[in-house]
């Protein structure tokens, strides 16, 4: 999971890590979801840091579906889309892997249910690339201690010679010192009112 603030480079590196994975995999199967389809379309595979970009192709290449938002790599290895907006459509694929992107952005978590038992395939990896959110289902994989998540940090700061100075300059006037300063640039995870309650991450998911 890598967990940091915004303008960090989150995208393109889940972008590279799943276009790395499908070259060195032939005729695996890949999946990528976002919270909805816009995001997937406009962030994931045609953003100035997606898939495409990632691959080296241009928006028309014909192994780019853009209906479907699909691509067909050469060795036979798929990467296809699935909006968190639509849980139900992971339930058929047998993926080796998937990234994720912004899950503190998800409205539900039925999305991660149902996929998980799709990963079933290769190595079974997942990359969660997401700015961090007191929601349950980021404080459920922050929390794990079984050695199944590993957690990468970082700051929209460790990217700032790649961003506008007039933005970074209005960022730090209007939200330095504040708690949104330290979870959108710093890239915290803040204790809030479920820490407090006692309970777990776990067990606010299973209440739904």
């Amino acid at each position: 999971m890598l967990m940091a603030g915004r303008g960090f480079g989150k995208t393109r590196a889940g972008a590279e890590w799943l276009a790395d994975q499908a070259r060195r995999n032939p005729k695996s199967y890949w999946g990528v979801i976002a919270p909805t389809g816009d995001d997937l379309r406009d962030t994931c595979f045609e953003g100035e840091s997606g898939l495409l970009q990632a691959l080296g192709w241009e928006r028309a290449d014909d192994r780019y579906d853009k209906t479907r938002l699909l691509l067909r790599l050469d060795n036979g290895a798929i990467i296809n889309s699935f909006s968190a907006e639509v849980p139900r459509k992971v339930r058929g694929p047998n993926l080796w892997g998937v990234w994720l992107e912004e899950i503190a952005q998800w409205k539900t978590r039925e999305m991660w249910d149902n996929l998980f038992p799709a990963i079933r395939r290769g190595h079974a990896q997942a990359v969660i690339t997401t700015t961090p959110a007191r929601v349950p289902l980021v404080r459920e994989f922050a929390d794990r201690k079984d050695g199944s998540v590993v957690i990468t940090r970082g700051t929209t700061y460790d990217n700032e010679k790649n961003l506008a100075p007039a933005q970074i300059a209005e960022l730090k006037i209007r939200w330095q010192g504040t708690r949104r300063e330290r979870q959108e640039l710093f890239g915290e995870l803040l204790e809030d009112a479920l820490a407090r309650s006692g309970k777990t991450a776990r067990q606010v998911l299973d209440e739904g």
